[in-house]
Order: structure tokens, then C-alpha cells, then sequence
């Protein structure tokens, strides 16, 4: 029966004795914190990746000087393509027998027309070209008003030299100030009683490193 009760005994103490055993300070105690210059890790890294949304808004226009030269530069190449196209096109139509003066009429309505055309359509590219932000009606309808004016100044001048200067720089000046004026209702928003632009919103993945091994990643925004 001793023997019996010895080992009933062991039985019964059996799970006190893993109890024991499993509350050991050093059993339960967390490892010790070593710091990174110590252990001779660095710190944790992370890679950054940027994706900003762009924003809505138009680029910064070029400075008006710069815009100003190119139009009118390109307005008088246009003007007086289209202009000596119109003139050969109606050479072509018409056969004046060396009278040109007799058919001028024929002569010189295609290449006002031309000029008309071509002026605006230089001044509104060069301005596209420099970012800036007039239409092409303003552009046209000011060469057709500065024609209208170049046309009124030559013939109160009583000059042909008057004329013909007011009927080609006309559609040019006119198709600049048009397109300029144009530009200014448009640029910068805050003169159509828009809101100051915001900053874009840029949305950053971040993806980092743990000293223990392993990757922590997450995304971060910014609005």
C-alpha cells in the first residue's frame, strides 16, 4: 500500500511541478532590449515611392514678352503665306492677259482672305506654343477688326504705301491684342473669382524594414 500511496502522490504533483516550473522569472521574462548602434544593425530603412496626382491646372504661361515676339512673328509668316497662296490661286483661276490691274479685284480678294486667315492662325499657335490660353475666335475676330482699321487708316492717309501697311500689320496686331485679351480672362483662375489652386494630392506606399526581420509597409497620403 506504501507503494501505491507514493505513487497516487506523484500523480496528483505531477502538474504543480510544470506550474512551477513554467513561473520561472527567467522563463517569463522578455528578452533583453539591445539597441541598434550597440548590436551594430542600422535603423530600420524605408523605400519611399511618390505618386502625385497632377493637378487639373494648365502650366504657367511663358512671360507676355516672349509671347508677344513669337506671335507677331508668326502672325506675319502666316499672314503673307496664306496671303501668296490666295495671290497664285487666283492667278490660276483667272487669266488677266497681263492686265492685272483689270482683274485685280480677283486677284486681290483671295489674298485678303488669306492673310485674314493666316494671321490669326500664326498669332493663336505661337501663343498655344507658349502655353498660353486665348482662343482662336478672339484671334480671329481681333484680325478682322484690325483689318477694318488698317483699311480705314490707309484710305484717310490718302497713301497706297499706308494702305498696304494697314492691311497687312492689321490682321497681325489685331489677332495679337485678341489673343491676348482672351489670355487675360482666362489666366489666372483667381481672376474669374476662382479659389487659389491647391497643392496636388500625393499618395506615398511606404515600405520598410524591421530589425527583427521581416517588412512593414503602408500607404500615406497627403491632401
Amino acid at each position: 500500500m506504501s507503494f501505491l500511496r507514493f505513487a497516487v502522490m506523484v500523480v496528483l504533483l505531477a502538474p504543480f511541478a510544470g506550474f512551477a516550473d513554467s513561473s520561472d522569472p527567467r522563463a517569463l521574462s522578455p528578452p533583453p532590449l539591445v539597441s541598434s548602434q550597440e548590436s551594430g544593425e542600422s535603423s530600420p530603412s524605408a523605400a519611399l515611392f511618390p505618386h502625385p496626382v497632377e493637378s487639373s491646372l494648365p502650366p504657367e504661361p511663358a512671360p507676355l514678352a516672349a509671347r508677344l515676339m513669337l506671335e507677331l512673328l508668326s502672325g506675319t509668316v502666316g499672314g503673307l503665306g496664306l496671303g501668296a497662296a490666295g495671290l497664285f490661286l487666283g492667278l490660276g483661276l483667272v487669266s488677266c492677259n497681263g492686265e492685272y490691274f483689270g482683274c485685280g479685284f480677283f486677284l486681290f480678294v483671295p489674298a485678303g482672305v488669306g492673310i485674314l486667315i493666316g494671321a490669326p492662325l500664326g498669332v493663336y499657335g505661337a501663343g498655344k506654343l507658349l502655353r498660353g490660353q486665348g482662343a482662336f475666335w478672339s484671334s480671329f475676330l481681333g484680325a478682322f477688326v484690325g483689318t477694318g482699321l488698317g483699311l480705314f487708316a490707309g484710305l484717310a492717309s490718302q497713301s497706297d504705301v499706308a494702305l498696304l501697311l494697314g492691311l497687312a500689320g492689321g490682321p497681325v496686331v489685331g489677332g495679337i491684342v485678341g489673343f491676348e485679351l482672351s489670355h487675360a480672362a482666362n489666366w489666372p483662375p483667381a481672376r474669374l473669382g476662382a479659389a487659389p489652386p491647391e497643392p496636388g494630392v500625393s499618395l506615398l506606399p511606404v515600405l520598410a524594414a524591421v530589425p527583427g526581420g521581416g517588412l512593414f509597409g503602408g500607404l500615406a497620403g497627403r491632401f
